[in-house]
C-alpha cells in the first residue's frame, strides 16, 4: 500500500481533467473528493439530471496490477474514471429500459478497459 502525496493526488485529478477535456465531457460539473481505507483505487458516481459528478480518489493506494511509476498508475485510472464517465449516459438509458444492474455493469467494465488499450495519450 501507498499513501499518496498531495502533489500525486493533484496529478491525478490534473489527468482526469484533461481526459475529461479530451473526451469533450466538460458540461459535466466536478466534485472531487480524497478518501482513505477504502477498497478501491477510484470510483465515480454521476447525476445526469445535474450534469454532475463526484470523483473519488483513494489516498491509500492499492497499486493491485497496475505496472509502471506511481504516475503512470495514477493517469491509467484517471483515463479509466472518465472513460467511466463517457459511457454512463449509455448506463443510464440501458438501465431505463429494464436490463439488469449486473448485466450493465459486467458491460460497462469490459467496455471501459478496451477502451483503455485504444484510446493513445
Amino acid at each position: 500500500m501507498i499513501k499518496l502525496t498531495d502533489e500525486q493526488v493533484e496529478f491525478f485529478k490534473n489527468t482526469f481533467i484533461y481526459y475529461q477535456k479530451k473526451f469533450q465531457l466538460e458540461d459535466y460539473k466536478m466534485f472531487f473528493e480524497i478518501v482513505e481505507d477504502k477498497d478501491f483505487y477510484a470510483k465515480i458516481t454521476v447525476d445526469h439530471s445535474g450534469a454532475l459528478f463526484m470523483l473519488t480518489l483513494n489516498r491509500e493506494y492499492l497499486p493491485l496490477g497496475i505496472t509502471g511509476s506511481i504516475e503512470e498508475q495514477l493517469k491509467s485510472v484517471a483515463k479509466h474514471e472518465a472513460i467511466h464517465l463517457l459511457i454512463d449516459r449509455m448506463n443510464a438509458c440501458a438501465i431505463s429500459r429494464f436490463v439488469t444492474s449486473d448485466e450493465i455493469n459486467h458491460f460497462n467494465e469490459t467496455l471501459v478497459r478496451k477502451l483503455e488499450w485504444l484510446i493513445l495519450d
